[in-house]
């Protein structure tokens, strides 16, 4: 295979990093002698996180299940036949995997909600366009949930406002406006809420599948559920966050890429399961 001049030291420069990282991790080097290389493998120790005096087992199956409940921790022991080593390894890199994902789903959330609130505005010709939703008996069920934002504003003994409502409301309200009972009243509006959507994904059914699946996601991972029994499903769960933002904003899901590290984090789970020779390029 034939290489540009100025391609193939860039190749044997990544290929010499992607092996220290391997070296790097099989040797235990930790953050102060890795000064030139910027991002944290899984499992590496933060600074200021040394135990001198720490057993190595003192992290073990009986430490799991007491601190988890061996319930939770049964499916990743039966995933590998008692293998402990693996499943204890599956379930700490769950828990990496979940936190890789808390920017892209923070800035999907966000930027979602804000977008539908844009146009839900426009569509009632008012900020307080919650009120709207009481005097159209077909959104009572939608009209319940603002009672109930309303009622945990009112508990925490707040004024309740338009901003406060739309802070309230949850992101199973906002998935639920997608929905096909609501697609008469609401989908003509509220699909301006992505003016970069292509053209042939400009249907309820396109919008609705992927924000309840992302939803089904982001709960899971708030709720500290497993989220990592297929990496290529996740991976695809992950693009679909990106898709959405993209469908909103272009630029967008550059920006997420500048503030995550989940790419990372899924190739570092990779290697340490399949071997890094087969992750180099």
């Amino acid at each position: 295979m034939a290489f540009h001049n100025a391609t193939f030291p860039y190749l044997c420069a990544r290929s010499v990093v992607c092996i220290l990282d391997v070296l790097y991790d099989r040797m235990g080097i930790k953050e102060k002698t890795r000064i030139h290389h910027q991002h944290i493998s899984l499992g590496e120790e933060l600074p200021g996180l040394h135990y001198k005096n720490m057993k190595k087992n003192v992290f073990d199956k009986t430490f799991f299940d007491n601190s988890f409940s061996s319930a939770r921790m049964k499916p990743y022991y039966d995933r590998y036949s008692g293998d402990k080593k693996k499943a204890l390894r599956h379930y700490r890199q769950n828990i990496q995997l979940a936190e890789a994902l808390l920017p892209s789903l923070s800035i999907y959330e966000v930027a979602l909600r804000n977008s539908l609130i844009r146009e839900l505005e426009r569509m009632t010709g008012r900020k307080d366009w919650h009120n709207f939703f009481a005097t159209v008996p077909a959104l009572k069920a939608l009209d319940s949930q603002i009672d109930v934002a309303k009622q945990h504003i009112v508990k925490r003994g707040e004024v309740v406002t338009a901003d406060k409502i739309n802070g309230e409301l949850t992101m199973g309200f906002w998935v639920l406006l997608f929905n096909a009972k609501y697609e008469r009243f609401l989908w003509k509006d509220l699909r301006k809420a992505f003016p970069h959507m292509p053209k042939s994904k400009r249907q309820r059914k396109y919008v609705s599948a992927p924000l309840n699946e992302v939803r089904d996601l982001r709960n899971r991972v708030f709720h500290n559920e497993s989220i990592s029994w297929s990496l290529s499903r996740l991976e695809e769960l992950h693009q679909s966050i990106l898709e959405v933002c993209s469908w909103i904003n272009p630029t967008m899901p550059l920006w997420i890429k500048t503030v995550e590290r989940f790419d990372k984090v899924v190739m570092s789970i990779k290697r340490s399961w399949y071997g890094w020779w087969k992750f180099i390029f």
